[in-house]
């Protein structure tokens, strides 16, 4: 199943805002699921986008790809995932350009085989959602045997992809399995591993059954990682304030009674 979402980053203004800022698609044999993209100009002036895709290929399409919104104005597109293509995980990105900038989206989609003996979900804390390059990533993997209750073995393919696709880490290994297993795994990230969103992926293979799993997450710099940690304690040190506050309130109010 698809991984939790990031921890939010300190607001930057901008002259247009995406919601969702990412996308993770779960899809069975030949099933397709639809995702809803809200653009909004956030501008006083008209601007001009141009939406295009990159990597993710045929497993997925958009609305529309060249509009103009006036001042303020927002309009929704379409993202349309289907599992045409044999199991994996395809991995890309959308680029929404307009006038001034261009914002780009990670795109995922999972996609099951026909036929699925195992359950499977990779995990990673929050807390290890933004590594530095040269460090590892620490991940819960948990295995379901939906074919029986005997053991048998299975083969896990593992790989860390950048969002245009290309694979920086790759390790396959055999275990058996049987019924639920969960089990802890560390993954590295290359100390040559460039700034930006990541997926770690997962593949469970056995026979005809192809099981998938995946988890975003961030390479920052040290600096980035800082501010990351200065926002949250901004916004503790504004909670302890409004309680103190609150607090206070309450006190003068029983006062006066």
């Amino acid at each position: 199943g698809a991984g939790p979402i990031l921890a939010p980053q300190a607001e930057v203004e901008t002259n247009f805002t995406l919601s969702p800022t990412k996308f993770e698609f779960d899809l069975a044999y030949e099933e397709s699921k639809e995702e809803e993209l809200v653009i909004t100009n956030n501008l006083n002036s008209e601007q001009s986008f141009t939406l295009s895709t990159k990597s993710i290929g045929a497993v997925l399409s958009i609305s529309e790809y060249e509009f103009t919104l006036g001042p303020k104005e927002y309009k929704r597109i379409i993202l349309n995932a289907v599992s045409d293509r044999e199991p994996g995980v395809p991995i890309g990105s959308l680029y929404v350009k307009s006038d001034y900038e261009t914002q780009v989206v990670p795109l995922v989609v999972e996609i099951s085989s026909q036929i699925v003996l195992f359950d499977a979900t990779i995990y990673v804390p929050n807390d290890y959602k933004e590594v530095m390059p040269g460090e590892e990533i620490p991940a819960q993997i948990t295995l379901f045997n939906m074919g029986g209750p005997r053991k048998v073995d299975v083969l896990m393919n593992y790989m860390i992809t950048n969002i245009e696709g290309h694979i920086i880490y790759e390790e396959t290994e055999t275990i058996a399995v049987e019924g639920q297993q969960s089990f802890n795994r560390d993954f590295f990230i290359p100390a040559s591993a460039e700034y930006g969103t990541y997926v770690l992926a997962m593949e469970v293979i056995y026979v005809n059954s192809v099981a998938t799993s995946s988890t975003m997450f961030d390479v920052v710099s040290n600096v980035d990682r800082a501010a990351a940690q200065d926002y949250w304690l901004m916004y503790i040190i504004l909670g302890i304030i409004v309680v103190i506050a609150l607090i206070g309130f309450i006190i003068i109010m029983v006062r006066k009674r």
